[in-house]
């Protein structure tokens, strides 16, 4: 029997077990798991910080503060779309003096 025939277990609600239970039921989490993963997430991404143990050219190696050249491409790639469409904003919304 599969976790889509059986009656989803709440008692396993606001945990990492339970977000996963939710998402192979085809159910969007409730927040309580989404939270539960989360924290889970963000405990793990703070060890691996710690450890230094991320690879160079990636979201967690420009968190981690490293500016080497691969870190900080990455990140200029990454947010490209970000900073364009905020300098279009801004300047979209600069007042027209004329």
């Amino acid at each position: 029997m599969t976790v889509t025939e059986q009656e989803f277990d709440a008692s396993k609600c606001g945990t990492y077990a339970g977000y996963h239970r939710h998402r192979r039921a085809g159910d969007r989490p409730c927040p309580a798991c989404r939270q539960a993963k989360a924290e889970r997430e963000a405990a793990h991404r703070q060890r691996r910080l710690a450890t230094g143990a991320f690879k160079h050219g990636t979201n967690m190696g420009w968190d981690a503060g490293c500016r080497c050249t691969k870190c900080v491409k990455f990140h200029r790639r990454r947010y490209k779309t970000y900073y364009d469409a905020s300098r279009l904003a801004a300047a979209s919304s600069a007042p027209d003096w004329d």
